[in-house]
């Protein structure tokens, strides 16, 4: 999981390259890639840099081991969208946005801000999903700032 993190890490800090080698390395070194961790990253990496073949194959890797587990971790969901949004694929990155927030990653702040996802912002599917998960966030925020009752 630290991989998976660090190379994040690195992306989002433009040191691509390193996140690339990162995970290059640990999927040579771990084959069995667990729950696609470090091959939805490498799909992110991938279509960032313009390859959609590679990026296609990392996301069909990442599915496959998705499927093996019976769900998709939330994170990699999201990773699989990010990676679909820069090929420019809103129907399939809206999708996996959907199983990421089904699978625990309710988060509208990430979702309506992620330069990786940039490239759905005019998209219908994407905007009517942005509105639901800014409904859910206002009812949780509502929530989060409501005075705690006398006596608790």
């Amino acid at each position: 999981m630290s991989i998976y993190r660090n190379a994040w890490c690195d992306l989002k800090v433009g040191k691509k390259h390193l996140a690339d080698t990162m995970i290059a390395n640990a999927l040579r070194d771990h084959p069995d890639d667990a729950a696609g961790w470090f091959s939805s990253t490498r799909a992110v990496i991938a279509a960032d840099a313009g390859d959609a073949t590679q990026a296609i194959q990392a996301i069909d890797a990442a599915t496959a081991r998705s499927k093996e587990r019976g769900t998709a971790h939330h994170q990699i969901a999201f990773n699989i969208a990010c990676a679909y949004a820069m090929l420019n694929r809103p129907k399939e990155a809206v999708e996996w946005l959907r199983v990421s927030a089904s699978q625990g990653l309710r988060n509208y702040p990430l979702f309506s801000s992620e330069p990786f996802l940039a490239g759905l912002r005019n998209d219908p599917g994407y905007i009517a999903f942005i509105a639901e998960m800014k409904t859910k966030h206002a009812v949780l925020q509502a929530m989060i700032d409501a005075p705690v009752p006398d006596g608790r």
